[in-house]
């Protein structure tokens, strides 16, 4: 098992992902919209849910107590993701692309 990858929500929870997202844990992120949350947690009815979920998962970053910098990604799962974690294997079975080192800076805006 990776220690860079951590499955948050799976893809049974279907197009309710976002929701729960905001639900369960966005208390531990940063985000840089916190108008997008509250949409979020009306749910899939909402006209802005997609682009609000959208800007969640370009923006959302947590620091953990060892320093670990993680996002989300989503590919049906909704993952966490430390790519320094990652073994390089890991790296490019979950991305599909080998790690270069400018791919470290995709994750650190």
């Amino acid at each position: 098992m990776s220690k860079g990858l951590l499955l948050l929500i799976g893809d049974n929870q279907g197009i309710f992902i976002p929701q729960t997202f905001a639900e369960r844990y966005s208390d531990n992120w940063n985000l840089g919209n916190s108008d997008a949350l509250d949409i979020l947690k009306e749910g899939p009815d909402h006209p802005e849910y997609w682009e609000s979920w959208e800007c969640v998962l370009n923006e959302a970053t947590l620091t953990d107590n060892d320093n670990n910098f993680w996002r989300l990604q989503q590919d049906g799962d909704l993952w966490m993701v430390c790519t320094e974690l990652m073994k390089d294997e890991e790296y490019e079975n979950f991305f599909g692309v080998e790690r270069e080192k400018e791919d470290e800076r995709y994750f650190r805006y």
